[in-house]
């Protein structure tokens, strides 16, 4: 068949010419066009016929013109299609319907042709078969009529015939249909394109102007984020900064604190060890006499003997004579020694060696005495407690074949090291170390140029004060003078002698002089690095040791090429930077010590197989990083101690290797993983790897094979599983601490148990079920804690009686149902302290009764009730006894007693009275009832504190305070007393806190307590008092009051205008801190007490009363609410800067509001509410209270608008409410020229950024109850040995976390005498 020409396009003005044909819907495409196209392709509608690309493509202005064409009826389907995609859609729909229809034109239905009025019809009616127009349906019939007219008469006919027989002439094509129409005039066609290009440049200048508003409205968006975040970072720097300097203050405070009770500590510790220490020797001389005896008995026998041999031998003679023998000692050398003996003072005794010389026996066998052929060559008067000093001792310095002399750790009071001793010409080796020497060097000492070994070290007493510490002083002569000529000298021990030196003097002068010198030990002399190159030549020196100077870390290269060093100490000198990795590879060193170097950092290196270490100590530095698996290969190292270092990783299992370990401690750093056996190491005495995060079980360990092991501590770690029972039964083990862990399961019991353990520390896990019995057959235990674990089930707390030496049990934290009821007579009496806190105990331990040197008892958080027993009080030594719920409480028999938050009952017992001593009595939170003995009363010229807070009490409070009251703090809120206040309570002038509050107490105002001027809270509210509060007469009153609350009370009057003046606490308070009442301090015989009581009290606020646990210095409130005031508020008020709380509802005040009430700039809640205020809230209110968090106004009579800046525009309408005449936001009525609030302007948001988180009344408004914090030193440390360990162990725990650097100074401190004994 032929096929038929193309249709041209239509323009969308020509389409629209064509007013007979109806609207086509675009929903309904034709079936032959879907039957014709590929699949996938989206469906087009007939009407839309095209086989120009190009103009297919064009888009957005061909949718919007047959849109227009289509007419309304269209614009829904068309609409439907966002951003005119459909067209698109559309018009590539309608490429591909042009590429399937230009085949040409089709004859009739008889020859396969497409009937054209059956085609319409498919293409305007939808899937119903329903027409979409009338005009449509017209269309068709008259086209399908023309068919059968032309099949009856037998003519063909083509479809464009029947759509211009129907439609009219064909000038063109309509696109889609493919059918020949009338073309429109053209005049249509140019006015109908000019209004669609008007009507798209509109369209384009609209999108314009929103397209630049948007990016407007970003631009300053994004310019309001960047404020904001600019005042954010700004006020967390503030922030910052402020907690780091509050933090400083605080650090440093407790850091001098921590450091004068260290030195106490220190000085208790050495009188401890010297008494001991003379204990053993006053026992060894014991020995030592006996021994003497019994020798001198064999000695005159076998004399006796010897002379009856040669009397015989010489026939009876008379007459002969014997010839001094080697050894026997000359009669001068005797008579110099006794002499010297006359001379000296010391304690007999307490000497084993001066005590002993007997005149009788030859002195060369006196202890202490070396000869050589009668001569005295040595002589050792070490730890003979010898004081005063040596000028008398003539005796002394004429033993001048002396080579030897040791008067080491004795105490010649300080005095200097007498001039005489250059007499001894021939001296070798002198020892006067921690002799108790003091000032300066004698010159004289320079002229003993024999001297080999000279030991002048630690004569070092320690006053207190850094700046008053008494030493040996070597200036003049300085150290090149005094070494100058001792050639000869192999050692030196200069440690503890203030030497002030620079690194090329100090070493100038030794190399210059001691050649030969192999020891040098000139620990803390005040010497400085960098080393001087001079050092190098003394080649021969092997052992180092100058701890706690100052020297960079460089010098640590520098002793590297010392080609003989052994020992090298560096400790405590400042060094800083990354380790060498040389000095580890010294072949020669065995012992190396780096500690307290806390800027020391790095890492180890790799070592080496051949390596001589035997002792390496890191503790205290910044070294890190993992340990090398190489540590392993070091088989002579013996002591280990990298503690307090930034380690982490796995602990390398080549440590198995370490057959000669005695000491390991790793403890405090960040290794991981699970702990290696350390079985092959036979001799280990000490494990420490507590502190780091180990996990895994313990089981697999082989502890039973290490039968020397004396402590493990592994607590604080995550290790888990069950506890091996061999770790009770190892026979030499004496601390075992296995707390803070997760080990859980039952401790099963276990037989052989070790004899020597001293502590068992459990406490801090999961474990579970029942106490196991085993654990006391532990005779030797002396601290036993248990505590915060999951035990369960019945205990008879006189199973500790098998623990003789138990002297700290702490059981706290479990679920145990403790029964202690039974009382031994013959029961030991070594407990000190005892802790049942949180368990079953339901009545009171009466099995403790007969412990009168139980100093700590807690037995808070249990289900105690009854009377309180009588042997409780009778307790001598009682320092601490805890009852109440949480808060640990001071009782000495005199001192401190707290039975707060309990639910005792019944009146209060006058037998407490009887506790003379008594400074703080706390019954708060009970249940007691009755009048307030007057005895209490009475008892106030010692009593401080007298809480009775919450109880029932009633009566009158009895005027009885002695003249001499020397109470700080009288506390008898919540309870039922009435009357009137006592007028002896104005004797009471140290009074820092009166709280009377929620009383039935009634009476003017006190001004009788006007000369109480320590007075800092004053707590009147809920009482009957009357009248006005304003005292006459010029002098201050209560100057330092922060807290005052007068609420609901019958108070009337004007406020006085020149009260508000003498609060100097609120306009310019003191220091950041908490209120504290004075720090009291009792000593008396071998006990010293010292401890703070801080002091809560109630506040109202939103009208809620809540109690502040922690009252600061700086927390100031005035609350007169609920009273019959009157009159204008003061404009002085404004003159209280510091004032945090305001409260003046529900008076009669009148006026306006002051604006000097805008200088509060502190004041954070404000109470005005229920008054007769007039006029408008004054804007300098609104711009100057930038920390207001609670803002009350309410039902006053203000008029005028809200001032919406700052913290004004964030309270609700509650704040406001009850005043007819305010208007503006956030109440509805809006004012005659107000404009709807927006968004707050970038300086509103800036301070009101920084005033909502400045203010944190979580802290200041806390929940319930009182505190009390307190410090104390106990004199009882220097008597009990086994109470003071337990004590300053958990003393030290704290101390660790708030101070660590301090701690580590002193752990090394402890450890090092341990290290030198062993």
């Amino acid at each position: 068949m032929k096929r038929g020409r193309e249709f041209p396009s239509v323009t969308s003005g020509q389409l629209h010419s064509m007013s007979p044909i109806p609207s086509p819907t675009l929903s309904a495409p034709s079936p032959r066009v879907n039957e014709g196209m590929s699949q996938g392709t989206l469906a087009c509608p007939s009407s839309c016929a095209s086989t120009s690309t190009s103009k297919c493509g064009r888009g957005r202005t061909r949718g919007v013109s047959l849109e227009k064409s289509l007419g309304s009826g269209s614009r829904e389907t068309i609409g439907a299609y966002p951003g005119g995609r459909v067209w698109r859609s559309f018009f590539h729909c309608c490429h591909s319907i042009d590429e399937d229809w230009n085949v040409g034109p089709r004859k009739n239905q008889e020859s396969g042709n497409i009937n054209p009025a059956k085609l319409y019809k498919k293409n305007y009616t939808n899937k119903d078969g329903i027409w979409t127009s009338e005009g449509a349906r017209e269309i068709y019939e008259r086209m399908d009529a023309f068919q059968r007219q032309c099949d009856l008469e037998g003519k063909t006919y083509t479809e464009i015939e029947v759509y211009s027989e129907i439609l009219g002439k064909k000038s063109g094509y309509v696109r889609g249909l493919g059918r020949a129409v009338k073309p429109p005039p053209s005049s249509t066609l140019t006015t109908q394109s000019s209004d669609l290009q008007h009507q798209l440049a509109k369209a384009r200048d609209e999108i314009e102007a929103m397209r630049a508003a948007r990016e407007k409205d970003l631009q300053e968006f994004t310019k309001k984020q960047a404020e904001m975040e600019a005042t954010l970072r700004d006020h967390r720097e503030e922030q910052r900064v402020e907690q780091e300097r509050i933090r400083l203050e605080q650090e440093e405070r407790m850091k001098m604190e921590q450091e004068r009770m260290r030195i106490e500590h220190e000085e208790r510790i050495q009188l401890e060890q010297e008494r001991m220490r003379k204990e053993q020797e006053r026992l060894r001389a014991e020995i030592s006499k006996e021994l003497e005896k019994k020798m001198s008995s064999v000695m005159e026998k076998k004399m006796s003997d010897m002379s009856k041999r040669l009397f015989s031998q010489f026939g009876g003679s008379k007459s002969f004579c014997f010839s001094a023998v080697s050894g026997e000692c000359l009669g001068d050398q005797k008579s110099l020694l006794l002499r010297l003996k006359n001379s000296l003072e010391f304690d007999p005794s307490w000497s084993t060696k001066l005590g002993q010389w007997n005149q009788n026996v030859d002195c060369c066998l006196w202890e202490g005495v070396t000869c050589n052929e009668g001569r005295v060559i040595g002589l050792d008067l070490s730890n003979e407690s010898i004081s005063g000093g040596l000028e008398h001792s003539s005796g002394l310095f004429d033993l001048h074949y002396l080579q030897s002399l040791n008067l080491a750790c004795n105490d010649f009071g300080l005095s200097q090291i007498p001039y005489q001793f250059m007499k001894l010409k021939n001296i070798r080796t002198l020892n006067l170390s921690a002799a108790g020497f003091a000032g300066q060097i004698p010159k004289e000492i320079a002229h003993l140029t024999r001297l080999v070994t000279l030991d002048l070290s630690n004569n070092f007493y320690r006053t207190g004060d850094d700046s008053a510490d008494v030493q040996l002083i070597l200036e003049n002569p300085n150290l090149a003078t005094l070494v100058q000529k001792l050639s000869e000298l192999r050692e030196l021990y200069l440690d503890r002698i203030n030497i002030t030196a620079q690194g090329y003097e100090w070493c100038q002068a030794l190399s210059a002089a001691l050649p030969n010198l192999r020891v040098l030990s000139m620990s803390h002399c005040s010497l400085s690095g960098p080393l001087d190159s001079s050092l190098l030549n003394l080649q021969s020196l092997s052992v180092i040791r100058l701890d706690g100077n100052d020297f960079p870390a460089s010098v640590l290269e520098s002793f590297a090429d010392f080609q003989n060093l052994t020992s090298l100490s560096l400790s405590d000198t400042n060094l800083d930077g990354i380790v060498s990795e040389k000095i580890f590879g010294v072949q020669t060193l065995q012992t190396m010590d780096l500690s307290l170097n806390y800027l020391l950092q790095g890492s180890l290196p790799e070592f080496s197989r051949n390596g001589s270490l035997q002792t390496l100590i890191l503790s205290g530095t910044s070294i890190s990083g993992t340990l090398p698996h190489s540590v392993g290969s070091l088989e002579m190292l013996s002591t280990m101690d990298l503690s307090f270092c930034n380690f982490s990783g796995t602990i390398p299992t080549a440590m198995t290797n370490l057959t000669r370990l005695v000491h390991l401690d790793m403890s405090h750093n960040g290794f991981t993983g699970t702990i290696p056996s350390f079985s092959m190491a036979k001799n280990i005495t000490q494990i420490d790897l507590s502190y780091n995060a180990l996990t895994g079980e313990i089981t697999s360990t082989r502890w039973e094979e290490l039968l020397m092991l004396e402590s493990l501590y592994l607590g604080s770690n995550s290790l888990e599983g069950p506890i091996p029972g061999s770790l009770f039964s190892l026979p030499s083990l004496e601390w075992l601490d296995l707390s803070n862990n997760h080990f859980s399961g039952q401790v099963d019991e276990f037989s052989n148990t070790s004899y020597k353990l001293l502590t068992l520390d459990l406490s801090n896990n999961n474990l579970e079920g029942p106490i196991p019995m085993s654990l006391f057959e532990l005779r030797s235990l002396d601290f036993l804690s248990l505590s915060s674990n999951n035990f369960s089930g019945y205990l008879q707390l006189t199973v500790i009686q098998k623990l003789e030496n138990l002297s700290e049990l702490d059981l706290s934290e479990n679920n145990l149902l403790i029964e202690c009821s039974e009382t031994n007579s013959s029961a030991v009496y070594s407990l000190l302290r005892v802790s049942l806190r949180s368990n079953q105990l339901k009545t009171f331990p009466d099995c403790l009764s007969n412990q009168y040197n139980l100093l700590h008892l807690d037995l808070s958080s249990n289900q105690i009730e009854g009377v309180i027993p009588e042997w409780l009080s009778e307790k001598d030594f009682l320092v601490t006894l805890n009852l109440s719920p949480n808060i640990g409480n001071f009782l000495g028999s005199t001192l401190f007693f707290s039975l707060s938050s309990n639910k005792f009952y019944g009146s209060i017992p006058r037998s407490v009275c009887h506790a003379t001593r008594l400074q703080v009595l706390d019954l708060s939170k009970n249940s007691f009832s009755g009048p307030i003995p007057q005895c209490l009363i009475e008892r106030s010229e010692t009593l401080m504190v007298l809480d009775l807070r919450s109880n029932d009490l009633t009566g009158v409070i009895s005027d009885a305070f002695p003249s001499n009251c020397a109470l700080q703090s009288l506390a008898l809120n919540g309870n039922q007393l009435g009357g009137e206040l006592p007028k002896s309570l104005a004797q009471c002038t140290n009074l820092v806190v009166l709280d009377m509050g929620n009383n039935h107490i009634e009476g003017a105002f006190p001004c009788y307590l006007k000369n109480t001027s320590m007075l800092r809270i004053l707590v009147l509210r809920f009482n009957k008092f009357y009248g006005p509060i304003g005292c006459p007469g010029p002098n201050s009153t209560w100057p330092m009051l922060q807290i005052i609350d007068l609420a609901s009370n019958r108070f009337s009057g004007k406020l006085p205008t020149n009260v508000f003046s003498m609060w100097k606490e609120m306009i310019s308070g003191e220091e950041w801190g908490p209120l504290k009442v004075n720090r009291f301090t009792l000593g008396g015989g071998n006990f010293i007490y010292s401890f703070t009581y801080q002091q809560g009290i109630s506040v109202g606020l939103k009208g809620l009363e809540m109690e502040l646990k922690n009252v600061l210095t700086i927390f100031t409130s005035i609350d007169f609410s609920c009273n019959k005031f009157d009159g204008p508020i003061p404009a002085e008020l404004g003159g209280l800067k510091l004032l945090y709380l305001l409260n003046l509802s529900h008076n009669a005040f009148s006026g306006k509001i002051p604006s000097s009430l805008g200088k509060l700039s502190q004041l954070e809640a404000l109470d005005f509410s229920s008054n007769h205020f007039s006029g408008e809230i004054p804007v300098q209110l609104a711009d100057g209270l930038t920390f207001l968090s609670v803002l009350n106004l309410s039902f006053n009579q203000l008029v005028g608008q809200i001032p919406f800046i700052k913290q004004f525009a964030t309270f609700s309408e509650t704040s406001y409410e009850g005043n007819e005449g305010l208007c503006g936001f956030p109440l509805k009525q809006k004012c005659g020229n107000d404009e709807e609030p927006g968004t707050p302007s970038p300086e509103f948001e800036k301070s009101h950024w920084k005033s909502r988180t400045v203010v944190n009344w979580n802290y200041l408004c806390v929940e319930l109850g009182f505190v009390y914090g307190f410090g104390m030193v106990i004199g009882p440390l220097l008597f009990w040995k086994r109470w003071r360990i337990a004590y300053y162990k958990h003393i030290d725990d704290i101390f660790f976390r708030i101070f660590p650097h301090w701690y580590l100074r002193n752990e090394y401190r402890r450890r090092q005498p341990r290290r030198s004994h062993r």
